[in-house]
């Protein structure tokens, strides 16, 4: 006799892109194992037809029509001798072409399945999709199966407070927060997954998403000049990585990957003009180009780390890249320049540990130590508002904050 059941097949195999394996009715007999590939599920959707044995009418004609896939196997097992698998096959697939036969509508599916559906279907940076399937994960854990019902002001309150108890910081709770929010309001607003009649859990009177900017502690100035003028490197990656650091400073503070995406026709009139890769295909209001000039300092740089020969200034990438290759590049490429720069680090007694993201943090802090408006500091840096840009200035100096306190009684 043959063993016949039906369940989802997961042998080491990846989901497809929309989070579903195959549903397969499984022959075996005898040492041989057959696999029938009947539809795809997500595992929430398998959950709940097979596993809960959920009662309504859906799930229930869909474990009817896999009833009739599992007589319909036992039938063939019945009509062959000795047991083939090509022949079985053959024969279970011979009669009727299997059709998917998941019937999911919209507001049946789950939180997870919602975010991912958003995931697949918006224009999002490698970033952004890592960083929303974080969130998703972590509602996942936190409630298996949620749904967009069970997403109230309570249960909102209730893991943040989950996710502050594990230790998550308050930038960490925003985040989530916001990922959820979006997803909500896609499917609220797009594709009409969420009827009206849902009670929006945000805005006035519900929760409210907390904006968050921690504290800047940056470099002291005379660690910032240190770093420009240091000489003496035992290799000549950790000179290259220095001089990587400098150009973010010099160059209005600039993130890496934007260097690395940086074309040596980006240089106009005696200035680079480009537009930040964060921003350009997310912001819709107050679009501008960076403009860093080229100073004689930031040219001593350029001359130092720019190749000639290629399309882009560090020549690292290649005409025609894709997002995901500027993301896996940038992430691949800072992880060695800041293993490099733990030599300076080291060497000068830096107060902070140097890496590239302190670049941007070091220029805004830098002009405004010397009595640059905000106004200027965030149009150098490409902020929309000075509200962002208070984040990158760096608190007050020891100093300053004795002069300030100089007229206390």
């Amino acid at each position: 006799m043959a063993t016949i059941n039906i369940r989802l097949d997961k042998r080491g195999n990846r989901p497809d892109k929309h989070g579903r394996f195959n549903l397969s009715v499984i022959v075996q007999h005898q040492g041989e194992v057959l696999y029938l590939n009947v539809d795809k599920l997500t595992e929430q959707q398998y959950n709940h037809v097979f596993v809960k044995r959920s009662l309504d009418e859906k799930s229930k004609e869909y474990r009817q029509r896999c009833d009739e896939f599992l007589e319909k196997a036992e039938k063939v097992f019945e009509r062959l001798r000795p047991f083939d698998r090509q022949q079985f096959r053959d024969a279970f697939f011979k009669e009727e072409v299997v059709e998917p036969v998941v019937k999911v509508t919209p507001t049946e599916m789950t939180y997870f399945e919602m975010a991912e559906y958003f995931r697949e279907n918006k224009r999002l940076k490698p970033a952004s999709k890592n960083r929303m399937k974080t969130a998703r994960n972590q509602l996942e854990k936190f409630k298996p199966g949620l749904t967009y019902k069970d997403i109230t002001v309570n249960f909102l309150h209730d893991f943040e407070y989950e996710v502050s108890k594990r230790g998550g910081s308050p930038a960490t709770i925003s985040g989530y927060m916001t990922d959820i929010r979006t997803v909500i309001n896609y499917h609220r607003n797009i594709t009409k997954f969420i009827p009206q009649d849902y009670e929006y859990p945000f805005g006035a009177g519900g929760y409210g998403i907390r904006t968050y900017f921690p504290s800047k502690v940056v470099l002291r100035a005379e660690e910032i000049q240190a770093i420009a003028e240091l000489t003496d490197f035992e290799t000549k990656e950790q000179e290259w990585a220095r001089d990587i650091w400098l150009f973010l400073y010099r160059c209005n503070g600039i993130n890496f990957v934007d260097l690395l995406a940086m074309r040596w026709d980006h240089i106009q009139g005696g200035s680079f003009r480009f537009y930040r890769t964060k921003t350009k295909t997310t912001r819709r209001s107050n679009i501008k180009p960076i403009v860093a000039p080229i100073t004689d300092k930031l040219q001593e740089v350029l001359d130092k780390i720019g190749v000639k020969d290629s399309l882009f200034i560090i020549g690292k990438m290649k005409d025609g890249y894709t997002d995901t290759t500027l993301s896996n590049k940038s992430h691949k490429l800072c992880g060695e320049i800041n293993k490099e720069l733990r030599y300076i680090t080291r060497k000068l007694d830096l107060s902070l540990n140097l890496v590239l993201d302190i670049a941007r943090d070091s220029f805004a802090t830098t002009l405004n130590r010397n009595g640059r408006s905000i106004n200027h500091i965030a149009e150098h840096l490409g902020h929309a508002t000075t509200v962002v840009t208070q984040h990158y200035v760096g608190q007050l100096t020891v100093e300053q904050s004795k002069e300030i306190n100089s007229c206390l009684f």
